[in-house]
């Protein structure tokens, strides 16, 4: 069939093939579509390439929301290492928190 042929169907009527519809997409790259790219580095990993104390760390992913994590199972991305190698930003989240924190143990609002 050549390009811009019509493909038969089942009732013999012709159906367009489509030009622009990829080919199949292996099962690795669909994963890596939907959930991003591969979890590969321990925390130990992430916060030494990030030049940064694992408490230091710890304290930011959990301002972010994020559980704490007790194991070096490879959990975190390259793209969780240059978020956390963001200095600045992490300075001042981590300060926010300790005043967020100190504030509700005082009760103040």
């Amino acid at each position: 069939m050549s390009d811009g042929e019509a493909d038969r169907s089942r009732d013999g009527l012709a159906c367009p093939v489509p030009q622009d519809v990829p080919g199949p997409t292996a099962p690795e790259d669909i994963a890596t579509r939907l959930l991003g790219p591969p979890l590969n580095l321990g925390r130990r990993e992430v916060s030494r390439g990030a030049g940064v104390s694992l408490r230091s760390a710890r304290k930011f992913w959990h301002a972010l929301g994020f559980p704490l994590v007790t194991t070096d199972d490879p959990l975190f991305t390259q793209a969780d290492l240059g978020a956390l190698r963001q200095g600045p930003v992490i300075a001042s989240v981590l300060r926010r928190a300790g005043t967020t924190t100190r504030r509700a143990r005082t009760g103040e609002h």
